[in-house]
This record gives C-alpha cells, structure tokens and sequence, in this order.
C-alpha cells in the first residue's frame, strides 16, 4: 500500500520512476512533495466547482461529474506545469564555489520565461479554483442577504399594489365627512338653529322647507357618490390583490439564487458597514493562489539534484544520439547521390 501511494504520488508529479531509482532517497521525497502539491488544488477544485455549479443546477447528477470533470482539468494542467519546468544547469568551474553556481541556477530559474509563465498560468489556475471557494466559505452570509433581499422586493410589490388599491380612501374619507356634516346641518335646519359649517349653512328661518329640501337633495347626491365610491374601491382591491398575488408569484418563480446572484450577494456582504469580508475574500484569493503556484515555486527555488542532473545526462544522449544518425544518413545520401543522378541521366 504504501510502496502503491508512493509511485501513485511521482506519477502526479510527472517524474520518471527509472531516473528516481537511481537518486537517493532525498530526491524520492521531493519528488512525491511535487505529486502531493499538484493533488491539493485538484481536490479543492472538486468541491469549489461542485458547489458552483450547485448553484445554479440542482441535479447531483450533473453538478457531481462537473466537478470532477474540472478537478482533472486542473490536476493535468498543474501536472504539466511541473514536470516541464527544467531546472538551470550552469556547471562549476574553476574559482567559482557551488554556492555561487547554486545561486545563480536559481536565479536564472527565477527570471526565466520558462518559470514566469507556468507561474502567471499557476496562479489564474489558483483564481478559478478561489473564487468559487470564496462563495463556498461565505455560504451561509450570502444566504442570509439573498434572503433579506428577497423580503424587502416581496415587501415593495405588496406597498405598490397597496398603495395602488388605497388611491380612493381619501376620497371614500372625504365624502364620509361630508355626509357626517350634512347630517348635522339638516338637523340644525330642521330645528330653526342659525349655524355655519364646512358644508354650508341654516337659514336660520323657522318653517323654511327649501333649505331643508336643498340640504336633503346635497345629501343624497353625495350618498350616491360614497356608493360608487365603495363599488369602485371595493373593485380596486379586488383587482390589486389579484395582481399583487401574481407579482409576487411571478417574482417568486424568477427569483435567482444562482452563481451571479450569490456573487452579487457577497458584493453587498463586503459594502455593509463594519464587514470584513471583502479582507477574507481577498486573502483565500491569495491563499488559494500561493497553494497553486506553491509546486512550481517550490521546484524553481529548490536546490538543484540528482533526478537533474541524471536527466540532463540523459537527454543530451538522447540528443547525441539523434545528431549522429543525422549525420549517418547525411553521409548515406552523399554516397548514394552519384550513383542516383547517374541512373536518372
């Protein structure tokens, strides 16, 4: 088991087991530290984006292999970028200590574009698997604004359709006050009372029918408008409410909790006053980032070993080996070239 975890970890570096046989033990463990690095970001990036995708599709069926489908696109992109990196082979030279050639490998693998790039790629890797973790980690404050928001929308379509259905109460209001007070004014009329008021005024005249008469017509006339005003209102309502109900239905069936919904969420977590989100949010960024970049960096600022040196031996063999069957046929085809423009001829 534990010999299996071990060549399962060199295989996720990208080493050659062959070449790592014939290293010590130290280069054996570095190489498996590569391997283990390269498998950490993977399995964050299998729940980041099981969850993002969650969010938006609630099937497990299609979330669970998506998540798994990107956790392998980082583990073969971040595989790539280790076992490519070449280490800086400056060889030692008379007068000059190893310290010194150690130093200056490690600073041309520093500022080489080899290492820059993998690097700049390492670390958008790290922001892809970050920013859905960042959702993930603020899981339940985002939920709780979404929720908020959710209650102060459903409470601004119930204000407006309230309002909407409430436009005649001020004048159903009106005209009760104004019956009130032409109730009082025929009683005065009818008891030869001499007064003013808001809606007019007695004659004052006792027996004088005609003022009695006006006021009783005044009455009626008005009576008749509260009516339709109550038929009118009561209609109103009945329509606002039935499209309150719809509003707030068709906001209810809209209503998005998704991916950019819940970013939006975690926007108005970090501006609420007194928050600190926006500083966690910032440092799992970056957090997530070095752990991503962490296996390049580690390689480029890792001394130079034996697992190099053996495969600087073995690929300049390999390259030996390729010029001299160059040059083989070259001399091949020089020989044979007489005898070839002689036939053609």
């Amino acid at each position: 088991m534990k010999e299996s975890a071990y060549r399962f970890l060199i295989w996720c570096s990208g080493s050659n087991p062959d070449i790592l046989d014939k290293c010590p033990r130290s280069e054996h463990i570095k190489h498996a530290g590569y391997g283990t690095l390269i498998i950490i970001p993977s399995i964050l990036a299998l729940f980041t984006m099981t969850y993002a995708i969650s969010t938006f599709i609630p099937e497990w069926f299609f979330y669970v292999p998506a998540g798994i489908c990107w956790a392998i696109i980082i583990f073969f992109a971040d595989r790539f970028l280790i076992s490519s990196f070449r280490k800086s082979n400056n060889l030692r030279k008379p007068g000059i200590t190893q310290q010194t050639i150690d130093r200056k490998n490690l600073r041309q693998d520093f500022f080489s574009f080899a290492f820059l790039s993998r690097f700049v790629l390492a670390s958008f890797i790290g922001v892809g698997i970050a920013h859905p973790f960042t959702l993930l980690y603020f899981h339940k404050d985002i939920e709780q604004v979404m929720a908020a928001n959710k209650v102060q929308a459903e409470e601004a379509i119930r204000k407006q359709y309230d309002d909407q259905a409430n436009t005649l109460s001020s004048k159903i209001a009106e005209k009760e006050a104004t019956i009130d007070c032409l109730r009082k004014l025929l009683i005065y009329e009818q008891s030869d009372v001499k007064i003013n008021t808001e809606c007019g005024s007695t004659s004052g005249i006792p027996g004088f029918k005609k003022r009695a008469e006006t006021i009783s017509q005044q009455l009626a006339q008005t009576e008749h408008e509260l009516n339709v005003l109550y038929h009118n209102d009561s209609m109103s309502k009945t329509m606002s409410q039935t499209e309150k109900q719809a509003a707030l239905a068709n906001y209810a069936n809209t209503f998005s909790n998704g991916y950019i919904a819940r970013e939006n969420a975690l926007v108005q977590l970090e501006n609420m006053p007194g928050s600190n989100a926006r500083n966690v949010r910032y440092f799992l960024i970056l957090f997530l980032v070095l752990i991503d970049t962490l296996a390049v960096s580690w390689k480029a600022f890792a001394k130079r070993g034996p697992y190099d040196d053996y495969l600087s031996v073995l690929e300049d063999d390999v390259s030996l080996e390729t010029q001299l069957h160059l040059l083989e046929n070259m001399q091949t085809m020089e020989t044979k070239a007489p005898g070839i423009w002689k036939t053609i001829s």
